[in-house]
């Protein structure tokens, strides 16, 4: 289970929830609210966290990083990665997460050819410090043989 997921009860018996796939006005046509937007809303509804999800980048890590700072909100940083054959979410879990997940989408920008960018084949060498969860089992299957289960959903 994703650390941002436990259920917590707070004292006056509420439960807690955190969003854990966000897009920001940073993913063109995905998202149309300001990371300031999303963590003053997630304040005013009591959550503890929130995890911006933007699609292949990390373009608003540090404003959101500073309204999750003036919110009381924890960040979560995270990206939603695709391309033409695979799609998942990556969620950091420290500073080799952030790295691993840095160079995931520095690949998958860079990348150019006729064939698409392998994503598993890339995240099955590099994906120390990330969580990773996909609705596509036999992908998660390749990723879990090529390099463990850990933190795979």
């Amino acid at each position: 289970m994703l650390p941002a997921l436990r259920v917590v009860l707070r004292p006056e018996g509420h439960v807690s929830f955190v969003h854990l796939h966000v897009h920001s006005h940073y993913s063109l046509l995905r998202g149309a609210d300001s990371v300031d937007d999303l963590a003053l809303a997630a304040a005013r509804h009591g959550m503890p966290a929130l995890a911006l999800t933007d699609r292949n980048g990390l373009y608003g890590a540090i404003p959101f990083q500073r309204a999750c700072d003036a919110n009381g909100i924890r960040p979560i940083f995270g990206a939603q990665l695709v391309t033409d054959n695979a799609s998942c979410v990556a969620w950091v879990k420290d500073a080799a997460g952030y790295a691993s997940l840095c160079r995931a989408i520095t690949a998958l920008q860079l990348h150019e050819g006729d064939a698409p960018f392998a994503l598993a084949s890339h995240l099955a060498n590099d994906r120390a410090g990330l969580i990773i969860a996909s609705t596509n089992p036999e992908w998660l299957e390749w990723l879990a043989r090529a390099s463990g289960h850990a933190d795979l959903y």
